[in-house]
């Protein structure tokens, strides 16, 4: 009623702004008494329409910020259809600065477009004989007892994270755990790669960080679900040990020489190998290859590198048509205290 009155005093206040000139001649109290006889009119008049929402119906009120709601007919949309139309509060997000409606302040986390999957493989063996993958001609070890049992091992399991953080900055991870249901040394967690990549444009990038190296096409392409066998092939254990992945920094691209033809490129400076240990024994032989040589496996503080030398590995892939590929790799580091005794893979695939 309030409000009411408050309204019908600034139409009457209103009136009374555009009362003819000859009503100036009526005393105050004539033009006070008339007001107030027009507001008792208009209170006589709106009082019916008071208390007159039916039972059950909930009186209608005007909200300034709705928007106008569609109908059909003479039907209203329902109710979800009008909360839809209204204006949200924002969800909790992460965010780079925090407030009372963000949790987690983190940096380049605002929006993000990521991606989170994985794969493992589950084998069985049942080994007769001894074999290279149980062992056999491994130093110390002891085919015969134990070897040739049958066994189940969930050998990989590979989480992953790709995100884009803008439209130039990327991030892509993935996380190596073999043996998970062991104990001890044979049990290997480690960073396959993790890396940045910013784009400029398609022929030229840069990517740091953890890179998976192109040393032929398995080593980028080594996913078990690719494979037909959990097993890798001889020449991706022992001289091109999958997987190979060092830290550092390059370009990658992808160029078009032709109408139908395309060609992809990338080069790289990385830590480079590790073929000594602190002692000075060696880590490259022929019954664990150059597998022990990799940055995830060296020895030293925090697998920094042993030498000042530090490796090239670039790849070169050549497609004339769609589903037809011919490249090639070549990886050259040193790999002794010295950096004096060097280590070169060449790849054609």
């Amino acid at each position: 009623m309030k409000r009411t009155q408050l309204s019908l005093w600034g139409c009457l206040f209103c009136l009374a702004i555009v009362t003819p000139s000859h009503a100036q001649d009526l005393t105050v109290e004539e033009r006070m008494r008339q007001l107030e006889q027009r507001l008792h009119e208009m209170e006589q008049r709106n009082r019916p329409l008071e208390g007159t929402t039916p039972a059950g119906q909930k009186p209608q009120t005007t909200d300034p910020t709705a928007e106008a709601l569609p109908t059909s007919g003479s039907t209203i949309l329902p109710e979800i259809g009008q909360d839809s139309r209204r204006p949200k509060q924002a969800p909790l997000s992460f965010s780079t600065s925090g407030s009372g409606t963000m949790i987690y302040p983190k940096p380049f986390v605002n929006a993000p477009k990521a991606f989170v999957g994985g794969y493992f493989d589950l084998q069985y063996r049942n080994h007769r004989k001894d074999v290279i993958d149980n062992g056999a001609g491994s130093p110390g070890s002891n085919p015969g007892i134990g070897s040739t049992n049958s066994s189940f091992d969930q050998q990989r399991f590979v989480p992953f994270i790709y995100a884009d953080i803008t439209d130039h900055v990327k991030f892509a991870s993935e996380l190596e755990i073999e043996h998970g249901i062991r104990e001890g040394t044979e049990t290997e967690v480690s960073l396959e790669f993790a890396h940045v990549d910013y784009l400029f444009s398609e022929p030229v990038n840069l990517r740091a960080g953890i890179i998976l190296l192109p040393v032929g096409k398995f080593n980028l392409l080594h996913d078990s679900s690719l494979n037909d066998l959990t097993d890798r092939p001889l020449v991706n254990q022992f001289i091109i040990p999958t997987t190979l992945s060092e830290a550092g920094a390059g370009l990658y691209g992808t160029l078009y020489p032709g109408r139908y033809a395309k060609m992809d490129y990338e080069l790289y400076v990385t830590q480079g190998p590790n073929g000594y240990q602190p002692d000075g024994t060696g880590r490259i032989g022929e019954a664990s290859g150059l597998k022990n040589s990799r940055q995830r496996k060296s020895l030293t503080d925090d697998g920094f590198d042993n030498n000042r030398g530090k490796a090239v590995v670039g790849r070169v892939a050549y497609s004339p048509v769609l589903g037809v590929e011919i490249a090639g790799s070549g990886y050259h580091g040193t790999y002794d205290p010295e950096s004096k005794r060097s280590l070169s893979i060449v790849v054609l695939d």
